[in-house]
């Protein structure tokens, strides 16, 4: 693939989403990947004291914050909700981060068969 095919396919992308049910809320949102941008912004945000990890609990919360979207589209929460986040429900939090895990394959769990192949050469 040259490079103006490779151009021509990021500037079509479109962001991967997935309705969830939320018991507590008694409704679906919408969790959706986040973006290069967003991923930067959040690693940076959610460094430690000593700046060279990431502080886990407020990577999950931010990952949750940025990826949480109404129904119909709108963002639920915004940094100043992180107390939201964090009083939610046990049950109601691992089933966003799951899904926020899935999309943004934060884990590694959705490996790619193609990388895999390479990688074992």
């Amino acid at each position: 693939m040259n490079k103006q095919e490779i151009l021509e396919k990021a500037k079509s992308r479109v962001q991967k989403s997935e309705k969830v049910y939320i018991s507590d809320w008694d409704c679906e949102v919408i969790v959706r990947e986040i973006n290069a941008k967003e991923y930067v912004d959040i690693s940076s945000e959610c460094l430690d004291n000593t700046g060279n990890d990431i502080d886990r609990k407020k990577y999950m919360n931010y990952m949750i914050i940025s990826s949480l979207y109404s129904i119909d589209g709108e963002r639920l929460f915004t940094n100043d909700d992180i107390n939201i986040i964090e009083n939610m429900g046990a049950e109601s939090f691992a089933v966003i981060f799951q899904a926020v895990d899935k999309l943004n394959n934060l884990t590694g769990s959705n490996k790619n068969p193609k990388n895999l192949k390479k990688a074992a050469k």
